[in-house]
Order: structure tokens, then C-alpha cells, then sequence
């Protein structure tokens, strides 16, 4: 789980916005509210929900997310990853690096008791203005085992990479001389082989996200229905769901159209022909194609960052799938949404805890709020009305 999330000089956001996810000991105890599998005492949001208006860095926060931890586990095989860290661009700013920051829960190292530990991932990436392009300025890796933390890995330009003894490496190992200035020591050393570097890529990768273009992104059809089609433990999942959110839908199937290729096509009751994929609804479409997923992250206790995840579905729909994740009985392995939503509706259903308001000013800078540092806001009013009246801030103005 992301227990805090640092970012600055990236796209729309200029100075530094700091996420801490964790609830204060003064709210009360709630099924939402999940103990961290490294610090017991603390009590993270399942669900973490980015509200504002068109425009004001929703999608620019989440991807800055997204871009750190997939930079730290697949850069190595992608050398122009690095180049999607985008500055500022003004001109005071465009030479300024890129500093992002993440405090999460793992299971990178031992832990004697075979728990996890809190790690935090710092990456800073910096500009030189010619034509080098963008390199790793720093890059660490600390754990927190006992409060205070201890340095696993460090790196600076030009300087040997610092390496801790308890990862069992030498400090003299020629693989550590071999990372490219443009890609993480976490994504080549795993890629090498090197010590726990491999089980921390894989750790990394273990993330469903929409985020990987300029608008929302969903697996294409056929891979999905290959995925059906060798799964129908998933294929009967999805069923399940979609009975359950449209009365007309009996099951989703897999039919062969060819030795190789297959359709998607919906059972409707009452009638005797299959609705073929194309004349579906927007969400009973949507939802055969993001379901797997959100699945795979419930199933593994892993990290969903979702961009506009309401989008094409009806406010109940889009409810029921944030409480997959808001409740032990579905989500016993501890797995965290990070999402952005337009529908105000939904507020009355989350927790201020949850909930984070997205702003930008009239100098195209991004800044970020958590409800539950609005003052005076009780817990018994209706958040929708607060946000709609202008008190919560993010809310769009016209004209």
C-alpha cells in the first residue's frame, strides 16, 4: 500500500504537492480504513479518490505515480522512459529537476517474522539543457524496520552506487557499474539478476493501470477475450457482476468464430441470439474489458491507479466497484484504488479520508488537498453539497 506520495516540477505541478494517505489517529475505526501489513498502527484508505474539474492535474498526479514506479521497474528495458518526466515548462523551471517521492509497503527484504517493511523510493531527474537529454540525479531506496531509516541503496551521478551488505551484494560487483544514467538501478539490476532486484521488479509491475497515453487507456478486445477464453473462472467472475448490474445481461461467453480467433458476445435473457460486443452498453462494455484488472489486483493485494474510473458507468456501478475494495470480504488481501472521479454523487458514499480535492490556479499550477484537513468539516454532512456549493474547493466555474 502507498502510505505518502511526494511530487514536484512535473507537467502542471510546479511546487512540491505532498499526499500523506495516512488517517489520523483521531478518525474513527472503519472497514475502509485498512492496517498497513509493515506499520499495524497505521490506518491506510483503500480507496483514495482524486475530485476536481477538467483540466485541474488529476491525471497529471496519478500519472506522475504510475510513471515512478514504472520507471524504477521497467526502465532499464525502455531507455526513453526517462524522457516522460516532463517539467514545467516555463522557462524559470524547465531546467529544474523532477523529484518524486513514495513511501510503501513491501516485502523486498527479510523480515524475520516474513511481514513487510515501509520503504521509501526517491528518484530525482535532472535537465542539463543540451542535447544529452535527462539523467538519474539521484536515486535511493531506504526501509524503515525499525522507525528510523536505513539506506539500502543510493546513488548520486558520477560516484560509485551505494549498496547496503544485507542485500548481499559487494559493493564491488561490476554489474553496479553497468546501470545507464537514464534508467533506475532498481530495473537494471532486477533485469541483471542482482540479489532481490528481480522480486522487487516483479513486486513493481504488479500494478493495473489506465494510465498510458493522453486519454484513459483499456486493454484491446482480443486480448481480453483470449484472457476469457482461458480463463472462464474469470469469464463466470464477470458474469457474476454484470448480472448483477444490468437485469437483462444472464452471462458473458466466448464463442469461436474460427480456429484461431474467438468473439464476446452477452446472453440476455429472453432472447434466443447473443448480443454481439459492439451492441452492448457503454458500461456492460467497459467492464468486460477493465474487470480482469481490477481482479488481478484484489487477488494480489496489489496497487490500481485508474484514471477517470466512472467514466461510461452509472453511479451505482461505479460505487459497487469502489467497495470491492472498501471491504475485507472482497478485498482480504489488502489491495488499494487510487482513482479519479467526476460524478459528485459519489462523495456521500466515501470518507473525507478518502477523498483528495485537485485545483489548478490562474497560473496553470497544480495543487492537491485532502478533505480531511478542511476545517470544521463534520462527518455527518453531506460532502456533495459542500463540494457543489463551492466550500471544498475543485469545483468547475463557467463563464
Amino acid at each position: 500500500m502507498i502510505h505518502q506520495f511526494r511530487v514536484s516540477n512535473f507537467q502542471s505541478i510546479r511546487e512540491e504537492i505532498s499526499i500523506d494517505f495516512r488517517v489520523p489517529g483521531t478518525s474513527p475505526e472503519l472497514p475502509c480504513f485498512q492496517r498497513s501489513p509493515s506499520r499495524p498502527e497505521a490506518r491506510i484508505p483503500s480507496v483514495v479518490a482524486l475530485f476536481g474539474s477538467n483540466g485541474s492535474g488529476k491525471t497529471t498526479l496519478l500519472r506522475s505515480l504510475v510513471l515512478t514506479l514504472g520507471f524504477a521497474a521497467n526502465s532499464y528495458e525502455q531507455p526513453g522512459y526517462i524522457g516522460r518526466f516532463i517539467p514545467f515548462l516555463t522557462a524559470e523551471r524547465a531546467n529544474y529537476p523532477t523529484r518524486v517521492e513514495a513511501y510503501i509497503d513491501g516485502k523486498w527484504l527479510p523480515a524475520g517474522n516474513g511481514g513487510s517493511f515501509l520503504y521509501r523510493y526517491t528518484l530525482e531527474v535532472a535537465r542539463n539543457g543540451g542535447s544529452a537529454g535527462p539523467v538519474v540525479a539521484y536515486e535511493a531506496i531506504h526501509a524503515f524496520p525499525k522507525g528510523r531509516p536505513f539506506r539500502l541503496l543510493e546513488r548520486h551521478p558520477n560516484h560509485p552506487i551505494y549498496i547496503a551488505r544485507e542485500l548481499g551484494i559487494s559493493r564491488k560487483d561490476d554489474r553496479l557499474m553497468s546501470v545507464p544514467p537514464g534508467a533506475s538501478a532498481i530495473s537494471a539490476l532486477g533485469k541483471m539478476g542482482v540479489g532481490p532486484f528481480s522480486g522487487l521488479v516483479q513486486d513493481l509491475r504488479n500494478m493495473s493501470t489506465n494510465i498510458a497515453g493522453p486519454d484513459p487507456w483499456r486493454p484491446d478486445t482480443d486480448s481480453i477475450t483470449r484472457l476469457y477464453r482461458d480463463r472462464p473462472d474469470l469469464a463466470a467472475a464477470v458474469s457474476e457482476k454484470l448480472r448483477r448490474f444490468d437485469l437483462g445481461i444472464d452471462g458473458l461467453e466466448i464463442v469461436p468464430v474460427s480456429d484461431k480467433q474467438s468473439e464476446m458476445v452477452f446472453r440476455h435473457h429472453g432472447l434466443t441470439v447473443p448480443v454481439m460486443l459492439h451492441a452492448e452498453s457503454a458500461g456492460a462494455r467497459h467492464l468486460a474489458h477493465m474487470f480482469p484488472l481490477l481482479e488481478y489486483v484484489l487477488g494480489t493485494g496489489g496497487l490500481a491507479v485508474m484514471d477517470s474510473l466512472d467514466s461510461d458507468f452509472h453511479t451505482e456501478l461505479a460505487l459497487e466497484i469502489l467497495n470491492w475494495f472498501r471491504v475485507e470480504e472482497t478485498n482480504p488481501n489488502k489491495a488499494q484504488l487510487i482513482c479519479s472521479l467526476h460524478n459528485p454523487s459519489i462523495l456521500d458514499d466515501l470518507e473525507k479520508e478518502e477523498i483528495y480535492i485537485v485545483e489548478k490556479d490562474v497560473d496553470g499550477v497544480t495543487s492537491a488537498h485532502g478533505l480531511r484537513d478542511v476545517r470544521g468539516l463534520r462527518r455527518d454532512v453531506s460532502l456533495q453539497k459542500q463540494y457543489r456549493g463551492g466550500y471544498l474547493g475543485g469545483l468547475p466555474v463557467f463563464g
